[in-house]
Parts: C-alpha cells; sequence; structure tokens
C-alpha cells in the first residue's frame, strides 16, 4: 500500500536494534522511506550533527535523545515508539476512508 507520495525519513546508526526494526517495518508496510545513517557524521562532528538535527527538527533537539530519529513529510515524528503509533494511525485512518 502506497499514501500519496510523502515518505518517512529515518536518521539511523548502523546497530541501533530500534532503527532495525523500524527499517524492517517500513519495508513490510510498504511505505516510502529513506534511511540515512549517521554514523559517520556524528563520529566526525557530533555537535555539528546535534545543531543540524536541531535546525531540520523545528528545536526539537530535547526531544532527539535517541536513534531512530523520524521525519514524515519533513515533520519531526519522533523514535521508534511514535514512530509505530504514527503508522497505526495513519493506515487505521487510511483504512477507514477508503471506499468498497
Amino acid at each position: 500500500m502506497e499514501l500519496e507520495s510523502k515518505e518517512f525519513t529515518v536518521y539511523s546508526i548502523k546497530k541501533c536494534g530500534g532503527c532495525i526494526a523500524l527499517k524492517k517495518l517500513l519495508e513490510e508496510k510498504k511505505l516510502i522511506h529513506t534511511i540515512i545513517y549517521c554514523d559517520d557524521f556524528i563520529n566526525e562532528d557530533r555537535e555539528g550533527f546535534r545543531e543540524f538535527m536541531n535546525k531540520i527538527s523545528n528545536n526539537n533537539e530535547e526531544n532527539m535523545k535517541t536513534f531512530p530519529i523520524v521525519f514524515y513529510d519533513e515533520k519531526f515524528i519522533g523514535s521508534l515508539k511514535e514512530t509505530i503509533l504514527f503508522i497505526r494511525k495513519m493506515l487505521f485512518t487510511f483504512d477507514e476512508n477508503t471506499k468498497f
């Protein structure tokens, strides 16, 4: 199922269990997504990475304490738990509005 042309952007690190689980969920639900691995960015310039994330999340830095860091259509969603809830709500709304 494809919901419009909006997509998830997931900032991830390679050995993150939550990141791996979210990627699997997005693939299973066939939701459009882009995974951006941040390991190298963090290793090279941790403070620069924090500033970048703070800027693109409209100063939600305090809500970005763990990976994955997820956006949907450029709107900050949260981490794994918040994204799972968002996907459930999104899919339920989609199914509820489907005409047969």
